[in-house]
């Protein structure tokens, strides 16, 4: 019975050494997953920017060609108050006129 415990305390070291090599070895994978993972993820977001950078380059770009298509700036400009002066007028100005051209 002494032979064996002596064998398996021998052995005990041995196991414990394959054991924290083994668990070494799933760590170094477990990290390798995780860094792909992160590329993979930082690769997609990466992609989704893009996309979302030519989107708003093509809406804009039709928002100008719009712009030019009816002759207006395509920057809003700040209008002062002495650039533009107020008309009223009503339809019955406007039928009073016409009754005194036509007499």
């Amino acid at each position: 019975m002494v032979k064996y415990k002596e064998q398996v305390c021998r052995k005990e070291p041995y196991i414990i050494k394959k054991r924290l090599q083994r668990s070494r070895i799933k760590l170094v994978r477990l990290e390798i997953k995780i860094m792909i993972y992160n590329h993979d993820y930082l690769a997609t977001v990466s992609v989704l920017r893009k996309r979302v950078e030519k989107k708003m380059r093509e809406f804009l770009s039709q928002l100008q060609s719009l712009s030019e298509d009816n002759n207006s700036s395509p920057v809003p400009e700040k209008i002062k108050k002495d650039d533009f002066e107020i008309v009223m007028f009503s339809n019955k100005n406007d039928e009073e006129n016409n009754e005194m051209e036509n007499d």
